[in-house]
């Protein structure tokens, strides 16, 4: 009884700015989407095996605080189990073929601005997580931890393009497959 109370007194002294938000995770890519465009937020898609999936992305095996805090803020976060059909039909439509990756969308929710398969270092992680959230930015090229690569992205001001690499089911009058969803895009230039 000692104990408990003793780690309850401790626990209060433990202040609550050292605890980084949790992101709050959906494990589907519609609803998703959806609140993505509600919110005006970019989409990180976690596409992992598991749950908790998302933390096997970086090489250090867990989020970090600044990531998480950032996911929880700036973004609506989907987490997509590769160990599934569905979700390893979805990686595979993200062209993401070892079955772990991160998409990261525009705040339209229309144009992919980063992917990448497989790890990244921590760092990495949030450094792109922190540029993709950027208040104003504007998409013009999908890029990934190697390269870049061309979206085909209407100029600002413009109407988004439809030709580049866009989000499953983003574009006007797209017709879902039926096992839910898929990626619409096309390769151009790539």
């Amino acid at each position: 009884m000692h104990t408990s109370i003793l780690c309850a007194a401790l626990a209060g002294l433990v202040p609550h700015a050292e605890l980084a938000p949790s992101p709050n995770w959906t494990s589907d890519y519609v609803q998703g989407q959806r609140q993505a465009l509600i919110r005006n937020k970019p989409l990180a898609v976690f596409l992992a095996p598991r749950k908790g999936g998302w933390d096997k992305l970086t090489k250090e095996g867990n989020l970090g605080k600044e990531a998480r805090h950032l996911l929880a803020d700036r973004y609506v976060c989907v987490h997509v189990d590769t160990d599934t059909e569905r979700g390893r039909q979805l990686a595979l439509d993200f062209e993401v073929s070892g079955g772990l990756g991160l998409v990261i969308s525009d705040r339209t929710g229309q144009l992919q601005a980063f992917r990448h398969e497989g790890t990244l270092p921590g760092d990495d992680l949030k450094s792109y997580l922190e540029r993709y959230s950027a208040a104003g930015r504007v998409t013009q090229t999908t890029e990934t931890h190697e390269s870049n690569r061309t979206s085909y992205a209407a100029p600002s001001g413009a109407a988004p393009s439809t030709s580049g690499r866009v989000y499953p089911g983003a574009v006007q009058g797209w017709s879902q497959p039926s096992y839910g969803y898929a990626p619409s895009f096309s390769r151009g230039g790539c």
